[in-house]
């Protein structure tokens, strides 16, 4: 199995999205994976070997639900 084809497998199920002002986290329960968004929604990095277009090619059957949690989080004052 190659790289890519585990990250797929690892990120099949939606993630659980926490959105915080300037990065969002992203986490796989069942798989045990994690994956840090930047401002922009880009992918930053993973608890896995992966690189950054691997990333963005696994996250992309959820972008609209990440883009949702986003748009609703509630900024807290520093």
């Amino acid at each position: 199995m190659s790289i890519a084809m585990s990250l797929t497998t690892l990120t099949r199920q939606a993630p659980e999205i926490s959105p915080y002002s300037n990065v969002t986290l992203l986490l796989w329960r069942k798989t045990a994976f994690g994956m840090v968004l930047d401002a922009e929604g880009r992918a930053e990095r993973s608890s896995g070997p992966y690189l950054r277009h691997e990333l963005e090619a696994a996250i992309a059957p959820h972008r609209a639900q990440i883009a949702a949690a986003r748009s609703h989080q509630v900024l807290r004052p520093r």
